[in-house]
Formats: C-alpha cells, sequence, structure tokens
C-alpha cells in the first residue's frame, strides 16, 4: 500500500510510562504484527511526505513543531525499514535523517538498530529543552552521525562521530569557547556497561589536543551499586576542567575550583575493586608534566611538578624530575617557595602494621639554597604518631632570604620574631640536618628522639 500527501497533521505524545502515542493510538498498535495469514503478507509501504508534527515529550510542558519532509515505512516478512526526513525548527538546529531496522527474527526480542545524523544542531536550545541530557549550554553546535541497537527498554550499543563547535557553557563565563571531535562508543555489558572515546581532540584557545583516548567501565553489583572501576586516557589536559565545570554538580564544582588543577596527563590508567567491601583494591599509573593544584587547609599547594606515578594497594613509586615548581604552604609560610630543580624518588610500602615511606635522595635547588635529603616516614596502622628519620646536606648561599622558610606555627613566637629580623646577611656553605623520633614529640626536650 502506498500513501503520499494524505495525513498533513499529526500530534505524538510521550505517556509517563515512556510510551508513544501517535493521534491517541499506541504506535505499537500501529506497528502490528507479522503473525498473519499468507494472505494478508504482502508488502506494506507507507509513503508521507510533507507533515506537520508536534511532539510532546514527557517531561516538557509545550510541543515541538516539526516537519516531517519524507516518512517512508516498508515492511515484509523479512524486516520492517522505517526511514525519515524530519526538518527542526531554527532554534533547533538543521535537518534530522533517521533510519530504523527491525529484522524478522529479531521481533520477538523487539530489537531495532537505528542510525542517524544531523548537522548544526543548536545546543543552547537542545539544553533548554533536555536540561539532564545537556545541562548548561550557552552557546555552540554540534554534527553529529550516530548508530546505536536497542532491545527491549535498553540501548545495548551505541556509536558516535560528533564534533562540537563553538561551545559555552552557562558556568564558564570570561572563557573563550572551546571546540571538540571524536568518536564516541557505548557497550551494555553483563553487570555494567563502557564508555570509550578515540581520535578524540579539544580546541580551546591555549591548546589542541593531540588525538586522545578515553574509556571508562564501571561494575555493579546485583543491587546497582558500584563494584569496581576501571579508567583509561591517554592524554588529559587538567587546565581544560573549566570548559567544563557548567556539567558537574554542586560539590563536585567547588572541589574542582578549590583545588584549580593544572598541568598534563598521559597513559593514565586507574583501577579500583572490592567496593563493596572493607578493603577496596586499587592501581594507577600517570605521568605527568607541569601537574600542581592549590594549597588548602590541610594539603600544600604545587605548581610545576613533572614525573611518574605507580601505586597500587600495596604501595608505590614516585618519581620527580622537574623545573620551575613553586610550593606553597599559606599556613606556614608567608608566600610561595620558588624551586629551580626537584628530582627525587619517594618509595612506600603498605602491609597491616602501617605504611613505611622511603628515599634515598632527595635534591631541591633554587638561588637561595641547595639540599640532598633521605628519609624514612613509618604510618603505623594503629594511627600513632609517624616516625620520621631525616637526614640532609644543604648550603644556604643568602641567609637572608631564610626568614622566608621558617615555619612559622612550628616555632614560638618569641624566636619566630628574633629570626626573621636577625638573619640579614651572609651564606652557609655546608650544613647537616638529623631529625629522628616521633613526630609528635618535636623537638624531643625529653629526649623522645
Amino acid at each position: 500500500r502506498g500513501l503520499g500527501d494524505v495525513y498533513k497533521r499529526q500530534d505524538i505524545t510521550q505517556s509517563p510510562d515512556g510510551r508513544w502515542i501517535v493521534q491517541g493510538v499506541d504506535i505499537e498498535e500501529l506497528a502490528g504484527s507479522r503473525d498473519v495469514g499468507a494472505e494478508q503478507a504482502a508488502n506494506v509501504l507507507v509513503d508521507i511526505r510533507n507533515v506537520d508534527v508536534r511532539l510532546m515529550l514527557a517531561d516538557q510542558e509545550q510541543p515541538i513543531a516539526l516537519v516531517v519532509a519524507s516518512l517512508e515505512i516498508d515492511r515484509n516478512e523479512r524486516r520492517t525499514r522505517i526511514r525519515a526526513q524530519i526538518e527542526l525548527p531554527e532554534a533547533f538546529g538543521g535537518r534530522v535523517n533517521l533510519t530504523a531496522v527491525q529484522r524478522q527474527e529479531e521481533e520477538s526480542q523487539a530489537i531495532w538498530q537505528v542510525t542517524a545524523d544531523s548537522r548544526g544542531l543548536e545546543l543552547a536550545r537542545w539544553s533548554e529543552f533536555q536540561p539532564r541530557l545537556l545541562p548548561n549550554v550557552q552557546a555552540g553546535t554540534a554534527d553529529i552521525v550516530l548508530s546505536a541497537r536497542r532491545a527491549g527498554d535498553a540501548w545495548q550499543t551505541a556509536s558516535a562521530d560528533l564534533a562540537l563547535n563553538e561551545v559555552e557553557g552557562s558556568q564558564t563565563a570570561g572563557l573563550a569557547p572551546f571546540s571538540a571531535e571524536g568518536h564516541i562508543e557505548y557497550v551494555r555489558e553483563t553487570g555494567g556497561w563502557m564508555l570509550a572515546a578515540s581520535g578524540l581532540s579539544l580546541d580551546t584557545v591555549d591548546e589542541d589536543w593531540p588525538e586522545a583516548t578515553l574509556q571508562v567501565r564501571p561494575r555493579l553489583t546485583d543491587s546497582g551499586d558500584l563494584q569496581a572501576l576501571s579508567a583509561r586516557a591517554s592524554y588529559v589536559n587538567l587546565d581544560d576542567l573549566r570548559y567544563f565545570r557548567s556539567w558537574l554538580g554542586g560539590n563536585t564544582r567547588t572541589i574542582v575550583d578549590d583545588l584549580a588543577l593544572s598541568g598534563r596527563l598521559s597513559d593514565v590508567s586507574f583501577d579500583v575493586s572490592a567496593l563493596d567491601t572493607e578493603k577496596p583494591l586499587y592501581d594507577i599509573a600517570a605521568d605527568f608534566t607541569d601537574a600542581g593544584m592549590a594549597a588548602t587547609d590541610s594539603i600544600p599547594g604545587v605548581r610545576g611538578l613533572t614525573g611518574r606515578l605507580r601505586a597500587d594497594s600495596s604501595g608505590g613509586r614516585l618519581e620527580i624530575d622537574s623545573t620551575d615548581v613553586t610550593l606553597s604552604l599559606p599556613e606556614q609560610l608567608a608566600e610561595p617557595i620558588r624551586i629551580d630543580d626537584a628530582v627525587g624518588t619517594v618509595i612506600w610500602r603498605a602491609n597491616d602494621d602501617g605504611t613505611t615511606v622511603l628515599s634515598d635522595s632527595i635534591r631541591v635547588r633554587n638561588a637561595e639554597l641547595d639540599s640532598q635529603s633521605s628519609l624514612q616516614l613509618v604510618l603505623p596502622a594503629d594511627g600513632s604518631a609517624p616516625l620520621l628519620d631525616l637526614e640532609s646536606e644543604w648550603s644556604i648561599n643568602d641567609i637572608s632570604a631564610a626568614p622566608r622558610y621558617l615555619p612559622q606555627k612550628l616555632i614560638a613566637p618569641g624566636l619566630y620574631r628574633w629570626l626573621s629580623t636577625a638573619l640579614v646577611a651572609g651564606s652557609i656553605p655546608n650544613g647537616r640536618t638529623r631529625l629522628t623520633g616521633p613526630i609528635d614529640q618535636f623537638p624531643f626536650d625529653g629526649g623522645e628522639g
């Protein structure tokens, strides 16, 4: 059967339970069934042109006015195929081309293969219309080519070639727009799902990313709780997190703003498992360049670190080989410390008794001082005071700069004032420090260390 230019106006509504209603009739009833007699098994062909459609989604108050430029439904004993060209309102973008195919052998499982493509989608309007999917987009367009497989009421796989152009978030005032493109894949797996991106690039006013790959794979318990998580990234520029703050939740956005993470990560891998137990396991690795974070009340701030991290539940290794580092301890030091070179390796081991941190050589140098240190720090599992064994050899080129390195809260006020004004000139060519004992007993007036 062929139909053309017949239906000039159609109302399509999504019910609260997700069903689609066309002119008051459930779309499943319209689709019918192939379980018919031989005399009814002829092909069904519906060809409709230039139909005005009012689309009402379940969570929206106002309908969208669309124009179906063409709609072809071709059904036979082997498959059902739907092809459509939909003209979107100007505020939403251009045309959407849609194809959906269901093979005869897949009908009982309600399996559909869907492809769609569109150019110039206006993200701000879609963000306003679908805030859960695209929150807080102020400007930008998207080009997308999508392919997906749906079985029953769940999407099993999906892939998309995506290009975002001149995107602005509503929480990124003062930042220039960014663009991004790449190939994205989603796969629903037993006990979880996988989301991956390849050929991913991000173009900002500051930098164009090299093509990167990303992957996230969670594992869920039968009750839906997170049991394990695996993540991989070939490249991430932490400075660019600011472009995505509009998409972060309130608490996460606050943490990101406070830490002000910076630097570039490469060859990142992160695995955590046994999250449903008292002792989760983890394994993390990353190379980092010019990395840093702002100081907090309990953690010092640092900028310009370059090196490599490898760690798991039993221990780890941190290698630092950095130049032009800035260290901030606002609770202790009046101003940040500039370090020309910081080189060293720190190793730690964990067991039931606690964690032991070791380093045979840490070299720190700037225009004012040069030090080489080794340390062993034991962190008991019972929460008692850490035990420190530190040995350092050092020299000071300009003694007048020494007050900048004095930790104000660890020195008696009178002594701090005296040291801040008494050291006015000179140098110390060679010095040596040895500190051994429980940290909470420093300065060991009772012989504790």
